[in-house]
C-alpha cells in the first residue's frame, strides 16, 4: 500500500467523523469500516513500532465503525409512528443520540457546512474542519492511583481539584467553585509525572487529550496556532475535557529568545488557556516539565496554572512499596529484605528503581539460558550484585535548581 493510499485512508477517516457529526450513522460506519481496512493493508508493508501503531489505528477505527452502527440502530429504533405520515419530514424525526450543547450545535453547524461543500466538490476539507478533527481523545488508560506509589499531598490535591468535583458537583457550585483551570507538575524526570496524568484520566472518565509539542507546531507559517485553535476547540466541544501537556517547557517556552514561530505560538497558548477557564463544563489543562524556569511566566500565573505541584523523589514508603510490587510476583529463593533495598535505593527515581529491578531479573534469566534443565530462582546473591551496580540518574545539581526557582516563585 503506497503513501498516498494510506493519505486517502485518513481522508475516508475524517469524513466518517464528519457523518457522525451530522447524525449520517450507517454512512459513518461503513467509511469507518473502509478506513481501518486501508490502515490494516498499510499495516502489513510495514515492520515494528509503525506496524504496531497502524495495527493500532486500525482496531481504534473499527471499534468508531461498532459505535456508529449502534448509533444508526438506536436512530431507526426511536422513529417515532408519526414519521411515516406524508406531512412530517423524514428528518424531524431523527432525535440526535444525546441531546447536543449549544456549542456542540455550533460546531455541528460549521461541520455540516464543511461536509456538505465536500460532497458536492469531491474536494479535501477545509482547513477550519480538519483542524477540528485533527486533535481526538486517546483511549482511557487502565492505570489507576493506587498502582502509584507515595505522592500523597500530589494525589490529595489532584482529587480536590478534578475529581471530587465530579463526585460533588452540588457543593462547588454552592460556593460558586468552578472546577475550570489549570494543573502544573514538575519535577526531576522519571518521578511519575506522565503516569499521574494517565491515573486522572482513567479515575474521572474525562475525554483526555495527550498533547506533544510536535503536534502542535507545524512546518509552514500559522500551523501552530491553527493546531491549537482546533485542540480547544474540540476539548470545548466535548464539554467534560482534560488536555495534558507532556514537556510543556517546549510549548510555553519564554518568549523573547531567536524563534520567531515560539515567539507567535505562546500568546496563543495564553489566549486559548483564558477561554478554556471561562467556558461551560469541566475541562483541565494538566502540564508537566522538567524545567518550570523554562516557562514564560505569563502561563504561571493564576487561573491559567492555578495549582503548581512539585513531583518529587519516591520516599522510603513509595520505594518499598514498588520494589515489593515488582519482585514478589517472581520465583525466588526467599523473602528478599526490602527494607533494606529501599534504604539502598535513596535518591532514585522511579526510572532508577524499575532499572534496578530490571537487573536482578537478568541473572537468573542467564542462568536459565546456561542450564536450561534447571529451574531458575531470584537469589540474595543477585539483589546484592543488582544493588551495586545500580546508579541513580538524579543529579544533585537538578535538585537544587527545583529549589532555587521555587524559592524565587515566593
Amino acid at each position: 500500500m503506497s503513501k498516498e493510499d494510506l493519505r486517502r485512508g485518513e481522508d475516508i477517516s475524517l469524513r466518517a467523523r464528519l457523518l457522525m457529526e451530522c447524525g449520517e450513522y450507517e454512512k459513518a460506519c461503513a467509511a469507518f469500516q473502509q478506513a481501518a481496512e486501508r490502515m490494516l493493508r498499510f499495516a502489513q508493508g510495514e515492520q515494528g513500532q509503525h506496524r504496531a501503531d497502524a495495527r493500532q489505528i486500525a482496531e481504534q477505527l473499527i471499534a468508531k465503525a461498532r459505535q456508529a452502527k449502534e448509533a444508526a440502530e438506536n436512530q431507526k429504533a426511536a422513529l417515532p409512528a408519526e414519521a411515516s405520515a406524508p406531512s412530517a419530514p423524514a428528518a424531524s424525526a431523527l432525535p440526535p443520540v444525546r441531546p447536543p450543547e449549544k456549542a456542540q450545535l455550533d460546531n455541528q453547524s460549521a461541520i455540516s457546512r464543511d461536509l456538505k461543500s465536500w460532497e458536492r466538490g469531491g474536494k479535501s476539507l477545509s482547513s477550519e474542519a480538519e483542524n477540528r478533527l485533527k486533535f481526538t481523545p486517546v483511549q482511557s488508560p487502565n492505570v489507576h492511583f493506587s498502582d502509584i506509589a507515595g505522592l500523597t499531598q500530589v494525589k490529595d490535591i489532584v482529587r480536590l481539584k478534578i475529581i471530587e468535583p465530579l463526585l460533588h458537583p452540588e457543593l462547588y457550585e454552592r460556593f460558586s467553585k468552578t472546577a475550570n483551570g489549570g494543573i502544573l507538575l514538575y519535577g526531576p524526570p522519571g518521578t511519575g509525572k506522565t503516569m499521574i496524568a494517565r491515573a486522572i484520566a482513567t479515575e474521572t472518565q474525562l475525554d483526555f487529550f495527550s498533547v506533544r509539542c510536535s503536534d502542535i507546531v507545524g512546518k509552514t507559517f500559522g500551523d501552530g496556532e491553527r493546531n491549537l485553535r482546533g485542540l480547544f476547540d474540540a476539548a470545548r466541544e466535548s464539554g467534560r475535557a482534560m488536555i495534558f501537556f507532556d514537556e510543556f517547557e517546549s510549548l510555553a517556552c519564554r518568549r523573547g529568545g531567536g524563534s520567531a514561530i515560539m515567539n507567535r505560538i505562546v500568546p496563543e497558548l495564553l489566549s486559548q488557556m483564558d477561554g478554556f477557564q471561562q467556558a461551560e463544563g469541566q475541562l483541565v489543562v494538566l502540564a508537566s516539565t522538567n524545567r518550570p524556569w523554562d516557562l514564560d511566566s505569563a502561563v504561571l500565573r493564576p487561573p491559567r496554572m492555578t495549582e503548581r505541584i512539585y513531583v518529587g523523589l519516591p520516599d522510603y514508603d513509595a520505594r518499598y512499596y514498588m520494589v515489593q510490587k515488582a519482585l514478589d510476583p517472581l520465583p525466588r529463593q526467599e523473602t528478599p529484605d526490602y527494607a533494606r533495598i529501599a534504604e539502598k535505593l535513596d535518591g532514585f527515581n522511579c526510572a532508577d528503581i524499575a532499572a534496578f529491578v530490571e537487573r536482578v531479573k537478568d541473572a537468573p534469566i542467564r542462568r536459565g539460558l546456561i542450564e536450561n534443565h534447571v529451574d531458575q530462582f531470584i537469589t540474595p546473591q543477585d539483589i546484592e550484585d543488582a544493588l551495586a551496580s545500580a546508579r541513580s540518574s538524579v543529579q544533585k545539581s537538578d535538585l537544587e535548581a527545583f529549589s532555587k526557582w521555587e524559592a524565587s516563585q515566593r
